[in-house]
């Protein structure tokens, strides 16, 4: 599951690099990816799950967001997003 996780959040980077949108989205979403890679890292490192289930909600509903809102002038980005959300999910993170 992990190296699912960690393959898609290599697609929703290069899917980043490739997108035309200004620089304050291509920050914002890179923002994104590094969040998650935290929460991997933290999950890896058995940190308490009630600490970071805050934490994990606004990710998940930022990277939602960033979903919709790019799922129609960059429906690849879009999807990689989507695919990294469902990855979080079932792994549990």
């Amino acid at each position: 599951m992990e190296d699912d996780l960690r393959r898609l959040l290599d697609e929703l980077s290069a899917a980043i690099e490739r997108t035309r949108e200004g620089d304050e989205d291509r920050v914002e979403l890179a923002r994104l990816v590094d969040a998650v890679e935290q929460r991997l890292h933290a999950k890896d490192a058995g940190e308490d799950a009630g600490a970071v289930a805050e934490e994990h909600h606004r990710l998940v509903k930022s990277l939602q967001g960033a979903a919709v809102r790019f799922e129609a002038d960059h429906p690849a980005l879009g999807g990689a997003i989507r695919r990294a959300v469902d990855a979080l999910g079932a792994a549990g993170i």
